[in-house]
């Protein structure tokens, strides 16, 4: 029997009942299974709180909006039997099906390659399991070896949205091995309108320059590229006459043949092409001011605020799905 310790931060005085019932729900004869929500308003800090008392084998950490595949912890565990000297695996966060028309445009730049590069594939099943680095996994889906856990630093707190590919990166830096398995999904929400989506961006650039010269690598120079299309963008504004104007004219091009291209590949309506290519140009337009600003101004570091509340549930390996209620079982840890 595998003993998981599943760990989910949220806001307070919620409980991700979603994500629970799709672990109720998956295919776990093999697994004892114990579901920490952490309570709080620092999603690192709740994490790192969570993995102090966990009590399993493996850390599983899940986004609240994070709806597991039924066959997601057959995979992942069928995996680390095959290859133990693996110390963590993770897969894609597929948008949810019901998703809006906004949704699905953000889901279809974040997931692919043209538009995303590194990080495509957290948000799309690409090609066959594999040796990644930290770009390819992220928090929303991810299984770590306790013991592995115990032996490095947490997340750090000044760094979220962008911790999780700064502690991957620790932990590749310091010879763990990180393998990416396409068919270990989940489902989840995208930002629900564009104001969201380029706040979102703006962080996600901001984060990642807080943390782009912590054991650089030539790959990383790819995280620059937003931000010199907005220089380039400023360039062109204050010269219209300028070179300037064609690279962003080139640029928009680009962007527009790049969304005709998902949009077809997806089989959505060509109405949706002209989102997606708005999503294109203002989410990379939001990254690359993110990074920028990130550059010069530190994300601010999660202190103090709502205090942590963990509740543990238990969710006993069963190959019967019982009643939700029935099933698990609440206690509370402060």
């Amino acid at each position: 029997m595998i003993h998981i310790s599943v760990v989910v931060p949220v806001y307070p005085h919620t409980k991700p009942l979603k994500a629970m019932q799709a672990l109720e729900c998956s295919a776990r004869e093999q697994f004892e299974i114990e579901i920490l929500i952490v309570e709080g308003t620092a999603p690192s800090v709740q994490r790192n709180a969570a993995v102090n008392i966990a009590q399993g084998e493996y850390v599983y950490f899940l986004d609240d909006d994070s709806i597991v595949d039924r066959n997601a912890l057959g995979v992942a565990f069928a995996f680390f039997s095959a290859h133990p000297e693996v110390s963590a695996v993770g897969g894609p966060a597929l948008t949810h099906p019901d998703a809006s028309d906004m949704e699905r445009c953000l889901g279809l730049v974040m997931g692919a390659r043209l538009t995303a590069a590194l990080t495509a594939q957290r948000h799309a099943a690409l090609g066959e399991p594999r040796r990644v680095n930290g770009e390819g996994l992220s928090l929303c889906n991810l299984v770590v070896k306790s013991s592995v856990l115990e032996t490095h630093d947490g997340f750090k707190a000044a760094l979220y949205p962008s911790e999780d590919p700064e502690f991957l990166k620790r932990l590749e830096i310091r010879g763990e091995l990180l393998f990416y398995l396409p068919s270990m999904l989940v489902y989840r929400s995208r930002r629900k309108t564009l104001a969201a989506a380029v706040s979102q961006f703006f962080r996600y650039g901001q984060g990642r320059a807080n943390h782009i010269f912590s054991n650089l690598h030539l790959r990383d120079l790819v995280f620059f590229g937003p931000s010199v299309l907005f220089l380039v963008f400023i360039a062109a504004c204050l010269d219209p006459a300028g070179n300037a104007k064609f690279v962003v004219c080139s640029y928009a091009a680009l962007a527009g043949s790049a969304a005709l291209f998902l949009s077809r590949r997806a089989k959505e309506p060509l109405a949706l092409a002209m989102r997606l290519w708005l999503v294109i140009l203002l989410v990379h337009g939001a990254y690359g001011a993110g990074f920028l600003v990130g550059l010069i101004v530190k994300l601010r570091k999660y202190q103090g605020g709502s205090p942590i509340k963990i509740s543990r549930y238990t969710l006993p390996a069963s190959s019967a799905h019982a009643s939700f209620e029935r099933v698990i079982e609440n206690s509370v840890c402060n």
